[in-house]
């Protein structure tokens, strides 16, 4: 079994934090409201407005969903270096780390990598809409390595992956495993929570193209987050969607209220 020495660090970074392939092409930009040409090498800057991130050709067809709300247009012309009015229940929010893992995922991008990933089908996402608004980010390690999937906070009324998802995600990257970052539903936590579940099965059912073993994987939730995580940690990934997955081996659950525990409960940081 593959051991996690490192999570603690991580959790303790992450607590200070507090599919289709894209097409390429260029596009014109708006970088402190002068026209740019915006291609798909362009690194974002903490001068950026949040209006490049939707529209940076790496990110074309889901830039939207890595913003926190589903409708984040009144946003547009903030500067990324306030984008932590976005995010109204953290602190601390860091536009450095933010832009870098903004950036990480545009050289896997020019490197060939998919980096987005949606675990729901078309047919699911018509019979629901708002699973439009889900998906999976992706941060490479090694091929083969386990997985971890990053649950950000935002009190179920929007998701914060900028800030808490993503360069944790990075930052495990660099350990070598594969991460992910969860893009759930707004709303909800039985949505959320159902989310998960089936972003586990969608990752379990495509291991081998995704390149990641499905032994050992861990959960990382943050506030909201981590009540998805402890969820699947307490009643298992099948109580929330159809199939039989096993639990993770290790759940990282960081500030929130955990009060249901069982047996059956896995490692928890």
């Amino acid at each position: 079994m593959l051991g996690y020495n490192f999570i603690l660090s991580l959790a303790l970074f992450a607590g200070s934090c507090s599919s289709s392939t894209p097409q390429n092409h260029t596009e014109t930009g708006n970088k402190n409201n002068t026209d740019t040409t915006v291609t798909m090498n362009t690194h974002l800057t903490t001068s950026n407005l949040v209006q490049d991130i939707v529209k940076h050709p790496s990110f074309s067809g889901f830039g939207e969903l890595l913003l926190p709300n589903d409708d984040n247009t009144r946003y547009y012309n903030t500067p990324i270096i306030n984008i932590g009015t976005l995010m109204p229940y953290h602190n601390a929010v860091n536009p450095d780390e933010i832009v870098q893992s903004l950036n990480q995922l545009i050289d896997d991008t020019n490197n060939g990598k998919t980096i987005f990933y949606s675990f729901y089908s078309e047919t699911q996402k018509k019979q629901d809409p708002n699973k439009n608004n889900t998906g999976l980010f992706f941060y490479r390690g090694d091929p083969d390595a386990p997985f971890a999937i990053v649950c950000p906070g935002g009190a179920f009324a929007y998701v914060g992956s900028l800030h808490e998802g993503l360069p944790l995600a990075n930052e495990i990257s660099k350990k070598k495993l594969n991460a992910f970052v969860i893009r759930y539903r707004i709303g909800s936590e039985q949505w959320a929570t159902e989310d998960l579940a089936n972003a586990i099965s969608f990752i379990f059912q495509n291991a081998k193209t995704l390149q990641v073993d499905t032994n050992n994987y861990s959960l990382w939730g943050f506030s909201a987050g981590a009540r998805m995580v402890g969820n699947i940690a307490d009643y298992g990934v099948n109580a929330f969607t159809a199939g039989n997955y096993p639990k993770p081996v290790t759940a990282v659950i960081a500030y929130t209220g955990q009060s249901t525990y069982n047996k059956g409960f896995p490692a928890k940081q």
